[in-house]
């Protein structure tokens, strides 16, 4: 009986060590699969960060394109704007110089038709002068008016 009772006893130490070292062997895998677990996820919590960085640094990228495109298109527009204003005032001037010469040709052919008309009258007034008889001796103008 007392070698039941060492026995027994011993029995249930040998099993209270088995459970208690099969408790410690669970806990430690939990433990394990716990730090695992965080481990992933803060993997995961890192490549969502790294891929909201590469995002936003996407966006910062694409907003620096767009400003750099419309301020080389507003340069553009000014540039074509300012080119058109020259080739205006280029070809106003150009109008004006021509205006300018047909007036100046206007004014030369008319000044031209009266000194012809002139000299046509002065011409007719000298020859009706010469048919009435009268002689211009002693004019200094008698060599133009013959």
């Amino acid at each position: 009986d007392h070698h039941d009772v060492k026995q027994y006893k011993k029995s249930c130490e040998e099993r209270d060590r088995r459970s208690l070292q099969y408790r410690g062997k669970k806990f430690a895998l939990e433990k394990l699969e716990e730090r695992l677990e965080k481990a992933e996820a803060q993997s995961k919590a890192h490549e969502s960060f790294e891929l909201k960085s590469e995002s936003w640094r996407d966006v910062q990228e694409y907003i620096k394109d767009c400003k750099k495109r419309k301020r080389k298109s507003l340069a553009l527009r000014a540039k074509e704007k300012r080119s058109h204003m020259e080739w205006a005032q280029r070809e106003k001037e150009r109008a004006l110089q021509e205006t300018s010469r047909d007036v100046n040709s206007r004014l030369w052919d008319r000044r031209h038709v009266e000194l012809a008309k002139q000299t046509e009258r002065a011409k007719a007034a000298a020859d009706a002068l010469r048919n009435a008889g009268v002689v211009l001796k002693g004019n200094p103008f008698s060599s133009l008016l013959e």
